[in-house]
């Protein structure tokens, strides 16, 4: 008779635990399937980010000069070489920069500091 009594109480055991862990695999999946819907939204919502303009800085200036042929609305002028001259960082030693101009009669010095 204890035998029975204990075969039978294992047996509702094991039939709870299993009854348990597919009650919690059943929650699993459904959490995960909302998981899933909610990102898609999110996904839908979201805006691709856009990069910002650069802060200007107030102690370095970028140097772009415009070389055109002939009148001031002219066309752009290719291959010239323009110059910088001047004192860099408060010295008396004179700098020289210079630079080509591209296809659009643009020549770009970088950042430099006024």
């Amino acid at each position: 008779m204890t035998g029975r009594l204990t075969l039978v109480t294992g047996a509702m055991l094991a039939v709870a635990c299993t009854a348990a862990v597919v009650i919690l695999w059943m929650s699993f999946q459904q959490t995960q399937e909302v998981n899933m819907a909610i990102l898609s939204k999110l996904e839908a919502l979201a805006v691709p980010p856009t990069t910002p303009e650069p802060f200007p800085s107030l102690e370095w200036t970028e140097i772009k000069v415009l070389c055109v042929k002939g009148a001031k609305n002219g066309p752009p002028a290719e291959g010239f070489s323009v110059e910088l001259v001047g004192k860099a960082n408060n010295s008396n030693e004179t700098v020289t920069l210079s630079e080509q101009t591209n296809a659009q009669g643009e020549s770009r010095f970088g950042s430099l500091r006024p």
